[in-house]
Parts: structure tokens; sequence; C-alpha cells
């Protein structure tokens, strides 16, 4: 959400981050653009770097899915 980071995303609008032995990394994130809103849950990445790639990636395809 910090522009600057090395994982910016410019719609993000929050996040939380989490990790226990069960789920490991975790991501709750939300995202807006041009009025639509997206909620996504990541879970079991096994990398922390990996929640905020994916992040990125899941919320550029569901933008492009809303035409």
């Amino acid at each position: 959400i910090k522009p600057g980071s090395k994982y910016y995303y410019p719609f993000a609008i929050g996040a939380k981050t989490g990790y226990n032995d069960e789920s490991q990394n975790t991501l709750i994130a939300a995202s807006k653009k041009k009025g639509k809103t997206l909620v996504l849950v990541l879970l079991k990445c096994p990398k922390s770097h990996l929640r905020y790639e994916d992040a990125i990636l899941l919320f550029n395809e569901g933008f492009k899915s809303f035409k």
C-alpha cells in the first residue's frame, strides 16, 4: 500500500498479513479501481513475498474481467 515499496499497488485500499502453522503466510486485501472493489484472501503462501506477488496478479486479472 505504501508508495515506494517493492510491492506497491496503487489501487490497494487496505491489507492485513498474518502467519500461523496451519495457514502459513496469509493476506487479506481490498482494492478499488474505476468504482469496482475487489477483496481477496490468500492462504498457505509458502514464502511471504509470494502473497504480494499473487495479490497483484489476482487484482489485475479481476479488474480486467470488469469491462
